[in-house]
């Protein structure tokens, strides 16, 4: 029989009567996936050619979630081929973490997506219910604006002028040095491009005009 190590994991197959016992040992960790996956792919393969095979997992130094979902796999694979899987010796830690993976873990079922005419109609149809909604979400804003300056048009005193000056504070002034510093730097660059590409044709001259076209469309942006 082979030394099995401590560490890595290990597969180690003996036949019992016709029944095929495999000892795991090693570390059943998400640290050792790539073995991990390799090994069983292998004890998968190994467990379909027999009608009945029992896993002894005494041996196994540590396992978490990936090793008790692999080990999970590995046995409905076999039960999905007629093989009678059992798993024994196990520590009563790992025992809870096998029996709530088996008990949550499902497998994946890709949506089912409508095709052709009823695509079109659906896509369409989603994108008709998501303007309406922005539309009716627009019109309630401007309607409480409108609320709120024929409000402060007939009732002076409900309007707030120090907090209407603390939201300019807010907006106009403390945002002034980003901005300023996004058109000086849009600026150059719009400068140094517009000369690269009118000196071909003698028409640097226009190179103001077009930096500050582009800028101001920047700042309206």
């Amino acid at each position: 029989m082979a030394v099995v190590d401590a560490v890595e994991p290990q597969a180690v197959y003996r036949d019992d009567g016709g029944v095929l016992v495999v000892s795991l040992a090693g570390r059943w960790s998400v640290g050792r996936a790539p073995r991990l996956e390799a090994l069983t792919s292998e004890l998968s393969e190994r467990i379909g050619s027999v009608s009945q095979a029992r896993l002894d997992l005494s041996a196994i130094e540590r396992l978490d979630t990936l090793g008790a979902y692999l080990l999970d796999q590995v046995k409905q694979a076999g039960e999905a081929k007629g093989v009678a899987v059992e798993l024994t010796s196990r520590r009563p830690e790992h025992a809870v973490l096998l029996r709530e993976v088996e008990r949550n873990v499902t497998d994946y079922q890709p949506p089912v997506h409508p095709i052709g005419l009823v695509t079109v109609l659906v896509d369409i149809g989603q994108a008709v219910t998501r303007f309406g909604r922005d539309l009716a979400g627009g019109a309630v804003f401007l309607g409480e604006v409108m609320a709120g300056c024929v409000g402060a048009l007939f009732g002076p005193r409900r309007f707030r002028g120090p907090s209407l000056i603390n939201q300019i504070e807010l907006i106009a002034f403390n945002g002034a040095p980003i901005i300023i510093l996004i058109s000086f730097l849009v600026g150059c660059i719009v400068a140094q491009q517009g000369i690269f590409q009118l000196q071909r044709f003698g028409a640097t001259a226009f190179v103001v005009n077009l930096t500050g076209i582009l800028v101001l469309r920047e700042l309206s942006v």
